[in-house]
């Protein structure tokens, strides 16, 4: 995975279990295109599976940088809201002043 390629103002956080084992991740990326400033993406690892960081993370770019309408799963939306208030402040949204 040396073709790994994260974008400058990325937001990055990973989803980890009561262990803290990671198995999966959130990210923004800037878009001034988007009425937020910044688009979504997310990435989950399947129980059977080992979680790989650089896969996951090119999974979760990929789909920030393509629009896409699927529900995402529990994991995301319970800790989507607390992701969002974060890039809303990073990215300055509240401000009405894009980084």
């Amino acid at each position: 995975m040396t073709d790994l390629h994260i974008p400058s103002y990325t937001v990055i956080q990973y989803l980890r279990n009561k262990k803290r084992v990671p198995y999966g991740v959130l990210v923004a990326v800037k878009n001034e295109n988007s009425s937020r400033g910044y688009c979504f993406g997310y990435s989950l690892c399947n129980k059977k599976d080992k979680f790989n960081k650089a896969m996951a993370l090119k999974v979760a770019i990929g789909r920030a940088n393509v629009e896409w309408n699927n529900d995402p799963p529990h994991d995301v939306r319970r800790m989507a809201g607390q992701f969002f208030s974060r890039c809303d402040k990073y990215y300055k949204f509240g401000c009405g002043v894009n980084a």
